[in-house]
């Protein structure tokens, strides 16, 4: 009942984080402010990885509680989005979470352009019903097009290889026939997690967001084939001796988490607040999270089968073909956002590429 209970928890978190994080920060800054939650999720595994191992299960929740208590107490302080005090026409109060922001205290013309973007969308007007958001989600051209942006990173996430090799990476790594332990080996893959989600954060904002898309695509889709075709090798030829090279699925599998936390986790982060429409942008998040969670559901559960059934190669060899096929998707369809307010952005994602 409390690991439900956790479980919505961290739904409500990871929907709003992201939009109040590209709700705060400004556009120069944007790309590293956004990936800070990705920065500070690859901690928390990190920690989990090298910490719980040796608590029992009571006293790793003692310490997991400490921390909660000291995140909600320090959350007290943190200013509400000047968007949505906007939105609720409370616009002194806005302004003074703009200042808190910004350190310093003319912030007009600021303000002025979140009041024009708040105008164009009619977020102002009215507390719009479920039915009234649902059309406005899946009718208007922009707000259609930026909900499936973000659910097709979701599909990228969880049917990448990034999260089966992190819930399951001790199995994986011991049927490769790795030298070193398994802990080890995933303590590396937690360490690759932080170190690639912190250079994200500082080259966001200067590549762009579509070149990363681009390059963790490429690069995943090649080292789950690698994975893929290594397991392929042992589990259904049988006559083809790799077990000399079984440091090549570790190797792939480090460069597969570190490109998808630097194109594919911290992108949808910056993204997420940064496309979805002020209007929509509750809905849209609630249901991306619905939709995350059923995906990442069967992600988890359907590896644990087909690789007990059908080996470890299937799964890999089908998220290579599944992520490339996504990339490509999202290069199509996904603008450039790169050093853009969100009104250009909304502008952008109404034009046809």
């Amino acid at each position: 009942m409390f690991r439900l209970l956790a479980g919505v928890a961290l739904g409500v978190v990871f929907g709003v984080t992201p939009l109040y994080l590209g709700e705060i920060a400004s556009v120069e800054i944007r790309g590293i402010i956004g990936s800070t939650m990705g920065v500070m999720i690859n901690l928390g595994i990190l920690f989990a990885f090298i910490v719980i191992p040796y608590l029992s299960i009571a006293m790793a929740a003692v310490v997991f509680l400490v921390i909660s208590l000291a995140v909600e107490i320090a959350i007290y302080f943190i200013p509400e989005s000047p968007y949505f005090l906007v939105a609720k026409s409370r616009e002194s109060e806005a302004e003074m979470a703009l200042e808190k922001l910004r350190g310093k205290l003319d912030v007009s013309e600021e303000l002025m352009l979140i009041k024009s973007l708040i105008n164009e969308s009619g977020a102002e007007q009215k507390e719009l019903g479920l039915i009234e958001s649902f059309n406005l989600l899946f009718r208007v051209k922009s707000n259609l097009r930026s909900f499936v942006i973000i659910n097709l990173f979701v599909i990228s996430l969880y049917l990448g290889g990034l999260v089966s090799i992190v819930v399951y990476g001790n199995i994986i790594f011991q049927a490769a026939g790795n030298s070193i332990s398994d802990h080890i080996a995933i303590i590396l893959i937690a360490i690759t997690q932080v170190i690639a989600s912190i250079i994200s954060s500082f080259i966001i904002d200067h590549t762009g967001r579509k070149p990363l898309i681009f390059g963790a695509g490429a690069v995943l889709g090649i080292c789950n084939f690698v994975i893929g075709g290594y397991f392929f090798l042992i589990e259904y030829t049988g006559r083809i001796e790799v077990m000399c090279y079984s440091f090549v699925p570790l190797v792939a599998a480090i460069i597969l988490v570190f490109a998808s936390n630097i194109g594919v986790t911290n992108v949808q982060s910056i993204l997420t607040g940064e496309i979805l429409a002020s209007n929509v942008k509750g809905i849209a998040s609630g249901i991306s999270n619905i939709f995350s969670s059923l995906v990442a559901l069967l992600s988890i559960k359907m590896y644990q089968v087909l690789a007990a059934s059908l080996g470890h190669s299937i799964p890999f060899l089908g998220f290579s073909l599944i992520v490339t096929s996504v990339t490509i998707i999202l290069m199509i369809i996904t603008p450039e956002t790169k050093g853009r307010t969100f009104a250009e952005i909304q502008q952008l994602l109404v034009k046809r590429k």
